[in-house]
């Protein structure tokens, strides 16, 4: 029956997800032996039902039996995926530490000892703020309920009838997409804000390495508090399509607002160009890839014109998809 499915998926949506599957059969054939143990005639069995779910108690009361814990600072519906999303992004970030450690000790093998210290210092500033930004949005979903609107009125008023129905299959959002969005986003904050100068052309002379930065690092500089913030920003949204698992329209708005604010700070560093290396071409030619006026200058000046401005453009176009694809998604019945 679709009353039994809302029930059982609203209490295993609750529980790690390796015991979800043998939970859910579990509680499917407990909910449906009940029933067959009262049915009577001249009953109905929706009336048998409704009675059964009501004994068995609200579906978050009945998954903290099946964990057997209760509420902390980040309770036991969030936990798993708190501590998943922790191990994730110190993975990410030990990785993208670890690739600017060898990328630097590959161009400067000299100071060696000035790069590990380098790199212990940010193991010890980004991983400290990294965890503790995800528990202030862990707390936020917690206490807040940022994200959990109808959760709040079935533990007020529970009945079966108030139970949501189990989401479209198009609806739901697929763990690897908010992941990879994560892993992705914070190796954009290590490359912005620790290795800003190595994200351009590489170049090998007389067996020594040396890079052609296309960005401005003076300009970039003075972006980055506003970049880390809105970096943030899309991670939280990452990890509230993790917690929550589906698109609802309370999720479409908040991609929606974090979208829009994304959007208007590239577009304000679009009207500012000086964010891009504007020696970038003479740096091309003291470095004798090309030399000045010749065909291939005039080639790579136009692509990188062109690619400048169409890797914006491109990432605006995909912030505003983004937001027509999650109303779309969070309209399906």
């Amino acid at each position: 029956m679709e009353i039994i499915n809302r029930y059982v998926y609203a209490v295993v949506r609750r529980l790690p997800q390796k015991q979800r599957d043998d939970i859910a059969n579990e509680l499917r054939v407990l909910v449906e032996d009940m029933v067959e143990e009262r049915t009577q005639e001249g009953v109905s069995t929706d009336e048998i039902v409704e009675e059964v779910l009501m004994e068995l108690g609200s579906p978050k009361q009945l998954a903290d039996k099946y964990r057997g814990s209760k509420r902390y600072l980040i309770g036991p519906d969030y936990f798993e995926s708190y501590f998943s999303i922790n191990k994730i992004v110190l993975l990410a970030v030990s990785i993208a530490l670890g690739v600017v450690f060898a990328i630097e000790t590959i161009i400067n093998p000299l100071e060696i000892l000035d790069h590990f210290i380098g790199l212990i210092v940010s193991i010890f500033t980004i991983v400290p703020s990294s965890i503790g930004w995800i528990t202030i949005v862990f707390v936020l979903i917690e206490h807040l309920g940022v994200i959990k609107g109808e959760d709040v009125n079935l533990e007020k008023d529970w009945h079966p009838s108030n139970l949501p129905p189990v989401p479209n299959e198009k609806k739901q959002i697929k763990q690897s997409e908010p992941i990879f969005g994560i892993i992705f986003l914070i190796f954009l904050i290590v490359a912005f804000t620790v290795s800003n100068q190595y994200i351009g052309v590489y170049l090998v002379n007389d067996n020594e390495f040396s890079t052609i930065p296309f960005f401005h690092k003076g300009s970039l500089s003075a972006y980055l508090p506003i970049i880390v913030i809105v970096l943030g920003l899309l991670i939280m949204k990452e990890i509230f399509k993790l917690v929550l698992g589906r698109w609802t329209i309370k999720l479409a708005f908040y991609n929606l607002i974090t979208n829009v604010i994304t959007f208007a700070f590239v577009g304000w560093i679009m009207v500012n160009s000086s964010v891009w290396n504007p020696n970038f071409m003479d740096e091309m030619v003291q470095a004798g890839i090309v030399e000045s006026g010749s065909e291939g200058y005039q080639a790579i000046k136009l692509i990188w014109e062109i690619g400048t401005q169409w890797t914006i453009i491109i990432f605006m176009l995909s912030l505003l998809w983004d937001v027509g694809v999650g109303f779309f998604k969070a309209r399906k019945k």
